[in-house]
């Protein structure tokens, strides 16, 4: 996922990053077995509609308790444990 403003010639919505109601659907699918890569994990700051990568960790584990959540290379990666 890599969806967010990005400045001229990009779209912009109410946010920055819709990124929280986005990854709902996906967590919620029928389908368990998703790998999720989310870039711009530098940007998880709790600002311009990013939660803090802590807040964020958080919520995922209280939809899917199965998953785990890591970060390298500045992409946040979603599987299961």
């Amino acid at each position: 996922m890599d969806a967010h403003y990005s400045g001229a010639n990009t779209a912009k919505g109410e946010k920055f990053s819709p990124i929280m109601e986005e990854i709902g659907p996906i967590l919620n699918h029928c389908e368990r077995d998703h790998i999720i890569l989310i870039d711009d994990a530098r940007e998880f700051t709790g600002k311009d509609g990013y939660p803090d990568i802590v807040e964020f960790t958080k919520d995922v584990a209280r939809v899917r308790q199965d998953l785990m959540i890591t970060v390298e290379l500045d992409i946040i990666r979603i599987l299961k444990k």
